[in-house]
């Protein structure tokens, strides 16, 4: 390719206690393309033709080659990155890049989690020069999804993301090659844990005999986790509630889902507390209705 000089702007179109895992209900998954692009060098400035804006929103270029409505380095030949934000941070799952001209150039794909960059993908140069490295008529993005990363033996970030790093190496199929249309990042949006059902007891009120807790189902982006603490009321708790009754006192050391009664919860009502919470917002309570009360 012998990129054309050109000299019109471009229309961007912007457009004390042990943890256990929480049943959880599906989160909701967020498709986005970048909001804003940044690169180590640019053919164009501002939103020119080929600058690192074009990048941002919905790819643009209908036919496979070199397109004014995409991100072009200064120079043909080089090495350069390309770094995209996004409006959402997510927990991530796929990225999708359209590289107009050459998917080939792509030579390795970084995401930013808490200040830190992981590499989800990577290409050795020699792989660059393939039968058909460039492109005739289709334009089809990159997909870099969880199995694919797991199958290269990279991994995801643990926490979100909103800023993708691409590097583009041109310097064997050099005459921007590395040309980038557009980016998408898929993933779960952060949620707050909810309480879709709370807990529950189940088992024998009798001293010796074991009462198991079901936690409940919580909903919630990263995945919630719960803590458990068990109590022994004065009185009957008759319906679930969102704290801790009054009259009622834990259990020294009881974190486990089973609890064996002993001679110390004899004529009390045994209830458990149900702490969900993800990071996001504030924790969720749930206080069982008690068992009936313990006998002999």
């Amino acid at each position: 390719l012998l990129k054309k000089l050109i000299t019109i702007s471009a229309v961007l179109a912007v457009c004390s206690t042990t943890a256990v895992p929480a049943a959880q209900a599906a989160s909701s998954t967020v498709s986005q393309y970048a909001a804003t692009a940044v690169a180590t060098s640019e053919y164009g400035a501002g939103l020119e033709a080929n600058s690192a804006n074009q990048a941002i929103g919905a790819p643009t270029a209908e036919v496979c080659g070199d397109s004014a409505g995409a991100w072009a380095s200064e120079t043909q030949n080089t090495i350069d990155t390309m770094t995209v934000t996004f409006a959402t941070a997510v927990l991530p799952s796929q990225i999708k890049i359209w590289a107009n001209a050459s998917t080939s150039t792509l030579t390795q794909v970084e995401v930013k989690s808490a200040d830190t960059w992981t590499t989800v993908f990577t290409r050795n140069l020699s792989d660059e020069i393939t039968t058909g490295a460039i492109c005739d008529t289709t334009i089809a993005p990159h997909v870099i999804n969880t199995a694919a990363v797991i199958a290269s033996g990279h991994t995801w970030p643990t926490g979100t993301v909103n800023e993708v790093r691409i590097t583009v190496d041109q310097s064997i199929l050099e005459g921007w090659t590395g040309e980038i249309d557009a980016v998408e990042l898929t993933g779960n949006a952060l949620a707050a844990t909810a309480k879709v059902t709370g807990a529950s007891l189940k088992g024998i009120a009798k001293i010796n005999k074991k009462v198991a807790v079901n936690l409940g189902v919580y909903t919630g982006t990263p995945t919630p986790t719960s803590t458990i603490k068990w109590y022994a009321c004065k009185k009957n708790v008759a319906s679930a509630k969102t704290a801790v009754v009054a009259g009622c006192t834990v259990i020294a050391g009881a974190t486990k889902n089973i609890i064996t009664l002993k001679k110390a919860q004899l004529g009390k009502y045994v209830s458990v507390l149900v702490t969900s919470t993800n990071g996001q917002g504030s924790p969720v309570l749930s206080f069982s209705k008690s068992t009936k009360k313990v006998t002999r």
